[in-house]
């Protein structure tokens, strides 16, 4: 595979939605933002636009999972790190380390 054969599969994959909470899902308003090639002005991909709302939703579910897992010992919470539970790149993991 080529550098640039790869390049594009990863962009491919990057999905236009908010991941919050261990969930895929829109922006509050559904609305989306080019990310530009800053040499090109071309548009690699889009995302979503997220709102205070979504923010808080983030801010909220980050809040409750460091609630569940500042008391977990070291070692077991590096070795859930260490372990993503998907074989998809742009993923993220199910665990609060990514």
């Amino acid at each position: 595979m080529t550098t640039a054969t790869a390049e594009q599969a990863i962009l491919d994959a990057v999905k236009p939605q908010l991941y919050i909470g261990g969930e895929w899902r829109d922006g509050g308003e559904g609305e989306t933002i080019a990310v530009e090639d800053p040499a090109t002005g071309e548009t690699l991909v889009e995302v979503a636009d997220a709102t205070v709302d979504d923010a808080k939703a983030a801010l909220g579910a980050a809040h409750e999972t460091f609630a569940e897992w500042r008391d977990t010992p070291r070692a077991s919470a590096a070795t859930s790190c260490a372990a993503p539970t998907t074989s998809s790149p742009n993923a993220p993991t199910t665990s609060p380390c990514s």
